[in-house]
């Protein structure tokens, strides 16, 4: 009893949220979780869910690092199909708040989900490479575009944030 409540009633219903979360099972739903300082990755965040929506997925969810707990948006991205990671560049790495996010994910071993990365910098890059390392190390099949945008972003890059979020609905709805 000391490693949480004990189930009396209705046990099965914990069984099976047990069993669900074992293995993994998604749901057609993408998160994206963005590290911003100056606003420019958050704009790019958006375009992403905006390429999503408007290619079919309903369930978006999106979440700044800086203001949603990080058990959150683990929480969220948990069931989701697709995960989409941007962050800024701070002092030649990713954002501290978006690393931890990341060591987070690296810990629970995703598995049967899609990945999307971008991220931007204004005097040096860094994000976006330990992004691709991440990608790189942990399995999940890779969504492109890999954006990465020095200050902030112009049409051409928003259409490429565009583009991420289509291909990404794409691969969620197959």
């Amino acid at each position: 009893s000391t490693h949480g409540p004990i189930w009396k009633n209705n046990p099965n219903h914990i069984i099976n949220l047990y069993d669900k979360w074992s293995q993994q099972e998604t749901e057609k739903k993408v998160v994206i979780a963005y590290g911003t300082m100056y606003g420019n990755t958050k704009i790019m965040a958006e375009k992403v869910a905006e390429g999503i929506a408007n290619n079919g997925v309903k369930k978006i969810k999106i979440h700044n690092v800086s203001k949603s707990s990080l058990s959150y948006i683990i929480r969220d991205i948990w069931d989701s199909k697709g995960i989409v990671l941007g962050s800024c560049t701070y002092n030649t790495e990713l954002f501290p708040l978006m690393k931890a996010l990341v060591s987070a994910l690296n810990n629970r071993q995703l598995k049967n989900r899609f990945l999307g990365i971008f991220g931007s910098y204004t005097w040096s890059g860094g994000a976006l490479k330990e992004l691709e390392e991440y990608s790189n190390k942990c399995g999940l099949k890779k969504v492109l575009p890999s954006i990465e945008v020095q200050g902030s972003p112009y049409t051409n890059d928003l259409e490429k944030a565009f583009e991420l979020g289509k291909n990404m609905a794409m691969e969620i709805l197959k």
